[in-house]
């Protein structure tokens, strides 16, 4: 799923609008997805693997930090009790 949303980015350049749709997805698939996305992102982070894009930003991360730490998704975290992903967030 990370490199499906990375790769829509490349359209415009700019990850924020893709992250910010992930937030309007509901529904127990959805949170799954979403959850192994976030764990898989906060642990590549905490490693120093920020994602490869083709348009070079500064901060590559930056979105992704940010997204990370968005109300939307602590609130869909807290709600499906998923500890894992929040520390592995925590630890970035």
């Amino acid at each position: 799923m990370a490199a499906l949303v990375c790769a829509a980015a490349h359209a415009n350049q700019d990850l924020t609008p893709w992250l910010s749709y992930l937030d309007t997805l509901t529904g127990a698939d959805a949170d799954a997805g979403i959850t192994r996305l976030a764990c898989h992102w906060a642990e590549d982070i905490a490693r120093g693997v920020e994602p490869m894009l083709w348009w070079y930003p500064e901060d590559p991360a930056a979105p992704l930090r940010d997204w990370l730490y968005s109300d939307p998704l602590s609130e869909r975290l807290s709600r499906m009790e998923d500890r894992d992903t929040l520390i592995a967030i925590a630890q970035m």
